[in-house]
């Protein structure tokens, strides 16, 4: 799972302006839509939005919102189906996280991504409460709906170059043995999602199970240790940031200007994509963090208490997964190499 290149101002002039007001019309759509919980709108869209690049493809887009749609329902049918056998249930989720944790250290398709975050989320929601795993099917469908007719309406508005170049899709992970690989990952997910089922750990803090996950999908311990860098660093930028907003919001507690505020701050980390001293992806996922901050808040929640737990969890969840990984790669480094490999044959 490679990283995507910054986004480049020549390619794609109104690359800030347009994510800024996708991100901005996610949150005012929060409330006349029903969505709940409200976070999973703009969240999404600021994946969809601040991750495009090259020139755009109407055709990409609408199919992307009918993937996710159409995984979600899937997984959600899955929970259905085997409801009442929780043993079956547990195996089955395992069973498609194995999945796509095999496709992603394979060949690197980010699909294996959305099946294996929407699989663990779901999954823990279904077996504490079908109602939750409910909402949040709704939210997911929701923002697939929306996605699919909004980011079209401002890529028409404002679109990159035709001619814009076109990333190189990024080469497969070189690994030996992915099947074995994928199986320590697994090794490491299930007992977390286990823990959740079981009620030991409460549904609130999901983000700790969503960042192991996000962790153990890169096929490379260099990787792993980026992810958890990158995303204890978007949530202090990202979490710092929404904390400012709502505090200046206080003082003049219009919504409109909670919205302004939120479309500079969109604009301000957008630019940093393009041209700041750390890595887009920090950038973006700060932009997730502040999305699901300030998407709290507008639900009474108190933003600096979701900063400092969205902050704790991110940092045990990234240790979690790249010290239990670690531990389990070194306990079965003779089975990670391949036959040859361990003949002394080399190629």
């Amino acid at each position: 799972m490679a990283a995507l290149p910054r986004p480049s101002r020549r390619d794609d002039p109104y690359f800030s302006i347009r994510c800024a007001m996708g991100i901005t019309l996610s949150l005012a759509l929060i409330e006349p839509l029903a969505v709940n919980p409200g976070m999973i709108l703009p969240a999404m869209l600021v994946s969809l939005f601040c991750g495009q690049r090259g020139p755009y493809s109407p055709v990409r887009s609408i199919v992307t919102g009918l993937m996710l749609m159409t995984l979600i329902w899937l997984i959600f049918g899955l929970c259905v189906l085997t409801q009442g056998l929780p043993a079956v249930q547990f195996i089955s989720l395992m069973a498609v996280c194995y999945g796509a944790l095999y496709l992603l250290l394979r060949t690197g398709n980010q699909l294996g991504v959305m099946l294996l975050m929407f699989t663990s989320m779901i999954g823990v929601l279904f077996g504490t409460s079908r109602a939750a795993a409910e909402a949040m099917r709704d939210a997911f469908t929701v923002t697939a709906i929306v996605s699919a007719i909004l980011i079209p309406l401002l890529n028409i508005l404002l679109p990159p170059r035709a001619d814009a170049a076109v990333p190189p899709p990024p080469p497969p992970p070189e690994i030996e043995r992915p099947g074995i690989h994928a199986l320590l990952r697994l090794s490491v997910l299930a007992p977390v999602v286990l823990t959740f089922l079981a009620g030991v750990a409460p549904s609130s803090g999901l983000i700790f199970l969503i960042i192991a996950a996000l962790v153990l999908a890169y096929p490379t311990r260099q990787a792993q240790r980026t992810e958890g860098r990158e995303r204890i660093l978007s949530t202090l930028q990202g979490g710092g940031a929404a904390i400012v907003i709502l505090m200046l919001f206080t003082l003049q507690a219009q919504f409109p200007i909670l919205l302004l505020l939120v479309f500079l701050a969109v604009l301000w980390f957008t630019e940093r994509m393009m041209a700041g001293p750390g890595t887009a992806n920090t950038y973006q996922l700060a932009l997730s963090a502040l999305a699901v901050i300030v998407a709290g808040a507008t639900v009474n929640t108190h933003p600096l208490e979701t900063a400092m737990t969205r902050l704790l969890l991110t940092l045990g969840g990234a240790a979690f997964g790249l010290a239990a990984l670690s531990l389990l790669e070194w306990a079965a480094e003779p089975f990670l190499r391949s036959p040859r490999a361990r003949m002394g044959f080399t190629t």
